[in-house]
């Protein structure tokens, strides 16, 4: 029983880090895309798993299986954990180049706000002229 459970946790395993692998691959899409709310779901979705593959891995830890993997079962994780990795720090990058084009696009439209301002300031409210008709 022991024996096929690691083979199943291991397989659970890969199957868990090659969709993470897949939803990186879809995040890119996305933030090229400027599909925001597309990308929350797919960090969500990656989130989830990632946290189903650190109960694989508690399980792994409890059966004492760390002693039998295979040293290709590590490298196989470890070789798509780097491409996960590498993934997703070009994702990252992406979205700081995202978010520093719109942070200089706020300051554009703040500076172009105070500069119409100040060529034509806002009358407020009680700036009114009255005239008084009593006799």
């Amino acid at each position: 029983m022991g024996h096929s459970t690691l083979k199943e946790y291991r397989l659970q395993k890969k199957e868990k880090l090659q969709k993470i692998y897949d939803l990186t691959v879809r995040q890119g899409r996305c933030i090229q895309e400027k599909a925001m709310e597309e990308l929350h779901d797919l960090l969500a979705e990656r989130q989830a798993l990632m946290e189903e593959i650190d109960a694989i891995d508690k399980e792994f830890q409890v059966i004492g299986s760390a002693d039998n993997r295979t040293a290709n079962d590590v490298g196989e994780f470890q070789d798509l954990l780097m491409h996960i990795i590498k993934l997703d720090e070009q994702n990252r990058n992406h979205l700081n180049q995202e978010f520093s084009s719109i942070k200089r696009r706020v300051a554009d439209i703040r500076a172009g706000k105070r500069a119409r301002n100040s060529y034509y300031p806002s009358r407020s409210a009680n700036a009114g002229y009255f005239i008084d008709r009593k006799n």
